[in-house]
């Protein structure tokens, strides 16, 4: 139903969103977990609210934009510029700039989108300020930018796009639950934020304790180049209740590859175990063993794309307490399927979701090659739900 909407918006001029008052000129050093290569680029999430009753005649984009100036004397980074320092070391100057706004307007309601709300959304580019589009452009660039799109129906889509360097999904809840909280009235924040990045710079000199293989160069990894219009995008519904049914060509399908083989032939405990196993061992000094391989290797970091899928979890990203003085959004989350853009078939996202039931379940969008390619592509799916998403739900071991 979305793919056929006809989806026509309405800007209005974009600003520049300053904090409301002063805040510190200074230089601020990312972290060396930060600022690498694969940092470099920007992700997308969106909100969709429903008409308030008791918001009647209040403009939610007016509501926001004057939060986020408030919000932006706490968070007053975020209003400054990237730059770059010897070594390609990002540092924000704290300039207090603001952040790129844009209200706009479409005739569409709510309920012209449908009953399930979940990436991929077909019409997002009407949705969104543009942003830059390569590594270089994120300099001295807007590190925030939002639009807010009033529906015909009085409800209304917030959507945000950050520069990754500077926020994860966590980051970008914190800050977002402070510009909800002022929007609601609040004269103080919950919570304040704090910097100290430099708890994750490299050691002088770098000398890292733990293999990284996520660091190892895979052999014809740059090889596939595809656009999104060349994939065949979907979002899967998993939960208690709704397991896909095992495929008993599975083990035959990955007969070649030991590693795969060796999780389908396991109980789902053990997949289960090798997961936390690979956790617990992210702690302190892993992660300044990764700052310091990061350096030593000039902060280049070639993500592959062929012997690897990435996922990550945003269900405990709190999206759903997002509350501007609308209520809870209807939906909650990252707008694109993919957490790389220019890789979209290799990374996806983990989210919560209410089926039309309202039993909690978790959405996995993705994409793959469009035919010819996907000729297997149904058995490869439930391969990474079996992999990726059932560790997740509450599922009797073994069954």
């Amino acid at each position: 139903m979305m793919a056929a909407l006809k989806f026509i918006v309405r800007r209005h001029p974009a600003v520049l969103v300053a904090p409301v008052a002063p805040t510190p000129r200074e230089l601020k050093r990312l972290s060396d977990i930060d600022d690498h290569d694969r940092m470099r680029f920007h992700v997308s999430a969106i909100q969709f609210y429903r008409r308030n009753e008791s918001r009647s005649g209040v403009d939610p984009a007016m509501v926001i934009r004057d939060a986020i100036a408030k919000a932006l004397v706490h968070y007053y980074p975020l209003a400054g510029r990237l730059i770059e320092l010897a070594g390609r070391k990002l540092a924000v100057d704290c300039t207090g700039e603001g952040v790129l706004f844009v209200e706009a307007d479409t005739d569409v309601r709510l309920e012209q989108f449908g009953d399930a709300l979940l990436p991929p959304f077909p019409w997002i580019e009407e949705l969104f300020p543009d942003a830059p589009s390569s590594f270089s452009d994120i300099l001295d660039a807007s590190l925030l930018l939002f639009q807010v799109t009033r529906l015909a129906c009085g409800g209304f889509i917030l959507a945000v796009r950050i520069n990754h360097t500077m926020l994860d999904g966590q980051g970008l809840t914190q800050f977002l639950g402070a510009v909800a909280e002022l929007a609601r009235g609040a004269l103080a924040l919950t919570v304040r934020p704090v910097w100290q990045r430099e708890l994750l710079e490299a050691r002088n000199p770098p000398r890292p304790s733990f293999p990284h293989p996520e660091f190892n160069e895979v052999p014809d990894a740059n090889s596939i180049t595809m656009s999104l219009d060349q994939m065949v995008c979907h979002a899967f519904l998993f939960g208690p209740k709704m397991w896909p049914p095992y495929d008993p060509s599975l083990p035959r399908t990955f007969r070649r590859m030991p590693r795969a083989r060796e999780l389908c032939t396991n109980p789902l405990s053990y997949a289960v175990e090798l997961i936390k196993k690979a956790k617990d061992e992210v702690d302190i000094e892993y992660m300044r063993s990764m700052a310091d391989i990061t350096v030593l290797q000039k902060r280049i970091y070639n993500i592959p794309s062929t012997c690897m899928y990435l996922v990550a979890d945003t269900i405990r990203a709190r999206w759903s307490e997002l509350d501007f003085g609308w209520g809870k959004p209807v939906y909650h989350g990252p707008a694109e399927v993919s957490g790389i853009p220019l890789l979209s078939w290799i990374s996806s996202f983990l989210l919560s979701f209410k089926n039309a039931k309202g039993e909690e379940c978790v959405a996995l969008p993705m994409c793959l090659p469009a035919p010819p390619w996907t000729g297997s592509w149904r058995r490869w799916t439930r391969c990474c739900v079996h992999l990726l998403v059932m560790p997740l739900c509450s599922r009797p071991t073994g069954s």
